[in-house]
């Protein structure tokens, strides 16, 4: 997301730097974090009317789960 949010090269030390500084501040949130209310129903409710639904995320695992 830093280039399309910033310009910058995700690989710049600037986009290292933002990069290092989200995970900073992100990760030791992780474990109180807890899903939006009614989120499970909207993931839910297209394949509730028969639609194939596939979720993606260039996440790291740790974050993803």
């Amino acid at each position: 997301m830093i280039p399309r949010l910033t310009g910058l090269d995700a690989e710049s030390e600037q986009g290292q730097a933002l990069t290092k500084g989200w995970e900073e501040a992100f990760k030791p949130m992780l474990p109180d974090l807890q899903a939006t209310p009614g989120a499970a129903k909207l993931v839910a409710s297209p394949r509730d009317l028969g639609f194939n639904l596939m979720l993606g995320s260039s996440g790291e695992d740790e974050i993803v789960e």
